[in-house]
């Protein structure tokens, strides 16, 4: 009995883990992929919920670019250590540290492979489910939590501390070799630059 006790949890412990692990390879290891998502913003203690954003998201690692086509047309770049985000409609561009907006840096790094995850979180594996909980303090997120299917994410769930969750549903996937002319933003000379989080 004991010993059937032990292969029962250990044997749906290793699948979750090889499943994990090729969820990694799926992201890291892509030429390119095109993620079309939807995104809203769940306050439970204010019973509100946030109007639903669309738009795409590129990913060749370590590239990460999310492209917003609605309600308003936004571009949020990732290059190295940066972080460039765009409203063409109020001709501003924000530059600033992407250690200023942790939320936006763990969703780039689950969509990339989740190489380095593991120094910040703890993950905890199940048939369909990953969640990754801070080990320690981690800025405002309490944990996240990601919906999995056929070894793909379809779900990304960011709770904060302040009880709300940023959703992303993943609606559609294309693998796709994308150049780097992808990663970069053109923008007017009129537009003005702030070095300074937006939020």
């Amino acid at each position: 009995m004991k010993e059937y006790g032990k292969k029962a949890i250990f044997l749906p412990l290793l699948f979750t883990v090889f499943s994990f692990n090729k969820i990694q390879q799926r992201y890291f290891a892509s030429k390119g992929l095109v993620l079309f998502y939807e995104r809203k913003i769940i306050s439970k203690t204010l019973n509100l919920t946030d109007q639903i954003a669309k738009g795409v998201i590129y990913i060749k690692a370590p590239f990460f670019k999310i492209e917003q086509k609605e309600p308003e047309h936004q571009i949020v770049l990732i290059k190295g250590k940066e972080i460039l985000w765009y409203i063409p409609s109020k001709k501003i561009l924000y530059k600033y540290s992407i250690k200023d907006d942790k939320e936006l840096a763990v969703l780039r790094d689950i969509l990339t492979g989740m190489k380095d995850i593991r120094k910040d979180f703890r993950i905890v594996c199940r048939k369909d489910l990953i969640e990754l909980i801070p080990k320690l303090k981690f800025a405002q997120i309490e944990k996240i939590a990601l919906r999995i299917k056929d070894e793909r994410i379809k779900e990304i769930l960011i709770y904060n501390i302040f009880g709300s969750v940023t959703q992303f549903r993943l609606k559609k996937e294309m693998k796709r070799e994308l150049k780097e002319d992808v990663f970069r933003i053109s923008i007017d000379r009129d537009v003005r630059v702030r070095y300074e989080n937006p939020f």
